[in-house]
């Protein structure tokens, strides 16, 4: 039963809304609320539907009363001239912008002077008068906006519109209008450099006496006399562009103010400077400047006619530098390094060992190779620590007692450098050190080799001194033919001699000597070794000698600074900076010490070059690397600057130093000869001519530059010389602009006839620029 009423009301449904095709072959509960949400939806919404069409139509229909609203609005204008006399026949237009197309309605003014306009529109509108006898007037009237309870009311909900009539009285100038004038003439400064002023071109006056014009009005109304063109004259004149005058003819009775336009225009004018930075030389320079009533005026510097030229310094130079360094050969002594495995700093170099080799049976040979094939009287030996731990029985000897213990000295042969034979010498049979092992002999009286053997196992595990494998010992001297004997020093056939043949070992020092040397290596070669030994020698001090080279030089004035940086030979290379030299003869002889700059001049080609040309020099210091020479190039030198006093009658009448610059330094002055100078008119074009005067004495400097002794004297006057290039400084000097009497914003009334005289100055402007 429940189904077949769900079927029912699914049928229903289907009826009413057009959307269900069909009913589910199963139509739950869920189905039967969404059928119901979906049903109240469309009702709600063509609710709305229908609300919104009478919303519409209610806007549209206060819409349309607002635009009635704006349209009934009516104008009454009445047209008068200066004497409030009505005037007829006035042809009056009223221009609006309607829906963006001109909405334009025009009439003519009746005997009592009036015009009116009906459904006028809200808002901005242009309204022009014209006529015979009149002049041309334009006024531009804003009605504001639409106002509720000016222009509408609101009743009920609806809009209703509300008449409103605006109306003003406007005054326009006729034929016959009584007039006065104003005249004067007109100057402004574009050349400050001469003593007159000029005449600004085609410049246009204007008198304003648009508020006067207006004498009531309901709504915001701006009056615009048409000056240019008018018949009558009024209000607009030209400047006279010869002489400067003007007449410019008002209205009586009527208030104005003067009008005159502010300008850019070209000024001549001397300058020394721009953007702060002094120019070379002044100069006549033609820029842009402001002026007129709403500009100020700015300075005009003053600038001397005359100037002074020195000859110029010549520059400090660049381009030397000392270069082509090598290293200068020295002599070693006796001198013992240690068997350190770290870098070590020996004194005047830097070692190590990177292996310390092993195996030795005896010292090795230690080979010297240096860079300097002069290198001469070369000798280095090694010193090993050891323990022997192994005999070999080169002689049996005879002679000895059956079953007797026999003691074993130990001794060994020490080559050396023999200086007076410039060779290498060996000392022989040298004691180290007396019964350090013994034998037992045999029953014959024999010394065998198994009792050797026996003898040396005993002492190495006894840890006896020369055998202890854990405590090596060593012999302080180079060593070799290392051996156990028998007897004194010089071995019989019936000693007993036994043979190193190995030992525990490793080089415990190094020792050598060597003249010319630059920077040795060292090798290790023999000695039994399993392994060499191998040092580094990561640093080697020398002196160094270098040359002055001037391939690049660019003349120089005086001696440069001159320091040399260098390292030391260190673990840790300590940086020094020092000026000293030693100073060399042509045979390379050792002279003095001295800094490097007191050895050296300027030669002609401003060149760096020794005073003593037969003289050398070498670094007094030992350096590891090859030492950097800093240059400092002197700075150029600064000539002297110079000024003059000129007087009324264009004279120069006495010369000054306003700075030495470097001409009076003691040294690097910049001049190598005598300077000289001229008088000369600061700008060209500038008059002025005949001035002269003398630097008087001077002397040399120890390094070659001239040094002045700072003496001036005037020798000629000249004439024709300018006190100030900019002349307007000698008369009125920087002027603003300004009127003859009161403001040009002055409103002024003037009676029928009348004129007044008014002289206008524009003054010296204000320049565009920094000068």
């Amino acid at each position: 039963m429940k189904i077949n009423n769900l079927l029912k009301m699914c049928l229903g449904m289907l009826a009413m809304t057009v959307i269900i095709s069909s009913c589910a072959d199963e139509f739950t509960e869920e189905d039967l609320l969404q059928a119901q949400y979906d049903l109240q939806q469309q009702q709600q919404n063509a609710a709305n539907s229908r609300q919104d069409s009478i919303d519409n139509a209610n806007k549209q229909a206060n819409l349309d009363a607002l635009n009635n609203a704006g349209e009934l609005v009516s104008l009454q204008l009445t047209i008068v001239d200066l004497d409030g006399t009505p005037v007829q026949g006035a042809e009056v237009s009223l221009r609006a912008a309607a829906g963006g197309d001109a909405d334009e309605q025009a009439d003519t003014s009746a005997v009592n002077g009036t015009v009116y306009f009906d459904r006028v529109a809200i808002g901005g509108n242009t309204i022009n008068i014209s006529g015979a006898g009149i002049t041309p007037a334009t006024l531009q009237a804003d009605f504001g906006s639409i106002q509720q309870g000016v222009h509408y009311q609101i009743i009920d909900g609806q809009i209703i519109p509300t008449p409103v009539t605006e109306s003003a009285i406007i005054t326009v100038i006729s034929s016959n209008a009584a007039t006065a004038t104003v005249s004067g003439t007109v100057n402004i400064e574009t050349d400050v450099t001469n003593t007159t002023p000029e005449v600004p071109q085609d410049l246009v006056i204007r008198a304003n006496f648009n508020n006067s014009l207006n004498r009531n009005s309901s709504f915001s109304l701006s009056y615009f006399f048409t000056n240019s063109g008018n018949e009558f004259n009024l209000g607009e004149t030209t400047v006279d562009n010869n002489t400067g005058d003007y007449t410019l003819t008002v209205p009586a009775n009527v208030n104005f103010t003067m009008t005159v336009p502010d300008l850019t225009l070209d000024q001549t004018i001397a300058i020394d400077r721009e953007n702060g930075v002094l120019l070379d030389r002044p100069e006549y320079r033609t820029v842009e400047a402001n002026f007129g009533p709403n500009s100020s005026s700015d300075n005009i510097r003053s600038i001397n006619g005359a100037i002074v030229m020195v000859d110029e310094p010549n520059g400090g130079g660049d381009g030397f530098v000392i270069d082509s360094w090598a290293r200068v050969p020295r002599d070693f002594g006796f001198t013992a390094v240690g068997n350190n495995t770290t870098k070590t700093d020996g004194g005047s170099f830097v070692y190590q060992f990177t292996s310390l080799g092993s195996g030795y049976v005896e010292s090795p040979l230690v080979t010297i190779t240096d860079p300097n094939t002069g290198a001469e009287n070369l000798y280095a030996e090694a010193h090993l620590d050891f323990a022997i731990n192994g005999l070999t029985l080169s002689q049996a000897g005879s002679g000895f007692p059956a079953d007797t213990d026999i003691d074993f000295d130990f001794r060994y042969d020490s080559p050396f450098y023999d200086a007076t034979e410039d060779d290498v010498d060996t000392t022989e049979n040298i004691l180290v050190a007396g019964s350090i092992l013994t034998v037992t002999t045999n029953a014959s009286g024999e010394i065998t080799a198994a009792a050797v053997q026996q003898a040396l196992e005993q002492a190495i595990e006894n840890e006896d001194n020369w055998f202890d494998q854990d405590d090596l010992n060593f012999i302080n001297n180079a060593a070799v033919n290392l051996r156990l004997q028998t007897g004194g020093a010089v071995p019989t056939a019936n000693d007993a001699i036994l043979d190193i043949t190995s030992m525990k070992s490793r080089i415990r020092a190094m020792a050598f000597q060597g003249d010319n040397l630059t920077n040795p290596s060292f090798t290790f070669s023999g000695g039994g070794a399993t392994a060499q030994a191998v040092i580094d020698i990561s640093a080697f001090e020398t002196r160094w000698t270098f040359a002055l080279n001037n391939e690049d030089t660019e003349a120089y004035s005086s001696v440069p600074g001159i320091s040399f940086e260098y390292f030391n030979a260190d673990v840790n290379p300590t940086e020094f900076s020092t000026t000293s030299v030693r100073v060399l003869d042509l045979e390379g002889n050792f002279q003095t010490t001295a800094s490097i700059q007191s050895r050296l001049e300027v030669d002609a080609n401003g060149d760096i070059v020794y005073q003593d040309a037969l003289e050398n020099n070498e670094t007094n210091f030992f350096a590891a690397v090859m030492p950097n020479a800093v240059i400092v190039n002197p700075q150029a030198g600064v000539a002297p600057t110079l000024g003059v006093n000129i007087n009324t009658n264009g004279e120069v009448s006495g010369i000054f130093t306003n700075n030495f610059g470097t001409a009076t330094n003691g040294s690097n002055t910049g001049y190598t000869e005598k300077f000289g100078g001229m008088i000369m008119p600061a700008a060209e074009g500038a008059p002025g001519t005949g001035a002269t005067f003398d630097f008087g004495t001077g002397a040399f400097n120890a390094d070659g530059t001239y040094r002045w002794g700072g003496g001036l004297t005037l020798t000629e006057n000249g004439s024709g010389y300018l006190q100030d290039l900019n002349q307007q400084n000698l008369g009125n000097g920087q002027q603003g602009f300004f009127v003859s009497s009161g403001s040009i914003f002055t409103t002024r009334n003037l009676n029928e006839g009348q004129n007044f005289v008014l002289d206008i100055n524009y003054g010296t402007g204000n320049k565009i620029g920094n000068f």
